[in-house]
């Protein structure tokens, strides 16, 4: 008889976890939520607020975001195994709070792009596997609504077959209708310039494509940043500071996706469009909201780095020496790298 209840009691645990929602490590969890509350201004008049609580005891706090209607999300994106536990609830309630729990599992991603954790001067992930960064630059296109599938499939096939784990794309975070700069594109835009907050619907068409590249181990740099030069975003600072904290609340739970503050070549001499002070203070307000830990810098104009040690930036990103003598092209980045972090070089031969 006893040990028939130890059968029933073994059969019960498992049934429990069962029931609990399975979610491989540094893969994407999210649930939706419903608010009954009639808002004249949803994305500024509540903040859905999340705890999560690792196996380890450990708190991770996080906000959610709206996508219209009653309807709200959290996501994650786990980094330990076990049973991680959340606690939600909006702003403007603080009495209601939703809970509720899901078990983490092994997965096949290999960690979050980040400093390599054995010498940080590369590339890696975080849980210690290595990575050498291949980048393969593709501006404006890939993104596009009106770029076929198929074709966006074949240059994924031919990323992977040439050894490219990385792509460096402008127009997903910002829009770009310039000549030879995303003009004619359908690209996602994020930013609705009319009523001055997010589109929710145009994001969700951006991480569609996201999640095709997570699935494909393909990482994502921006390297016009989340504020971009001549492109369809906000312009003072409480629009962008409600624009970065909306994206980095969806794309966050994301792997395979590199941070990067302003640009292309924010302090280019003849765009006037950005400061010192201005670069600054967006680096400062991602920082801020970037709870996962993805890696941050900037796009720099060629052989310049004003921001080599900038206490928001945890990796480098340098144009130039345009050369091709390797002596030259060494030197010229070692010169102007932080060398305690990651240097992802661009356009340099």
């Amino acid at each position: 008889m006893r040990n028939l209840f130890f059968i029933f009691l073994f059969i019960g645990i498992q049934a429990i976890h069962a029931s609990q929602p399975q979610i491989g490590i540094w893969s994407k969890f999210e649930k939706e939520l419903t608010n009954e509350n009639i808002y004249a201004n949803p994305f500024t008049q509540t903040t859905l607020r999340v705890e999560y609580t690792r196996p380890d005891k450990s708190i991770l706090k996080c906000i959610g975001f709206y996508t219209g209607g009653k309807t709200w999300k959290m996501r994650v994106m786990p980094d330990k195994v076990g049973t991680w536990k959340f606690t939600a609830w909006f702003s403007d309630n603080l009495r209601k709070k939703i809970t509720g729990e899901f078990e983490c599992i092994a997965s096949d991603i290999p960690g979050l792009i980040s400093a390599d954790e054995t010498n940080p001067v590369w590339f890696g992930y975080k849980g210690g596997k290595h990575e050498l960064i291949r980048s393969f630059h593709l501006g404006d296109r890939f993104f596009a609504s009106n770029w076929s599938d198929s074709a966006r499939n074949q240059i994924i096939d031919w990323l992977i077959e040439n050894k490219y784990n990385t792509i460096s794309v402008a127009s997903h975070l910002l829009n770009r209708r310039d000549k030879n700069r995303g003009m004619g594109w359908d690209t996602p835009n994020l930013w609705d310039s009319v009523k001055m907050q997010p589109n929710p619907d145009e994001y969700a068409k951006m991480e569609k494509i996201l999640d095709v590249l997570a699935d494909r181990k393909i990482i994502v740099f921006p390297f016009a940043g989340f504020i971009g030069q001549r492109s369809n975003g906000p312009s003072d600072s409480i629009s962008q500071a409600l624009y970065i904290n909306y994206t980095v609340a969806r794309i966050g739970a994301y792997w395979n996706t590199l941070y990067s503050v302003a640009g292309p070549e924010p302090l280019y001499r003849n765009v006037k469009q950005f400061s010192m002070d201005k670069v600054f203070q967006l680096g400062t307000m991602i920082a801020a909201q970037n709870t996962q830990g993805h890696l941050l810098t900037v796009h720099n104009e060629k052989d310049f780095n004003p921001f080599v040690y900038a206490s928001w930036a945890s990796y480098q990103c340098l144009q130039g020496p345009t050369t091709l003598n390797l002596d030259s092209l060494y030197y010229g980045l070692m010169g102007r790298r932080n060398p305690h972090q990651p240097l992802y070089a661009q356009e340099v031969l």
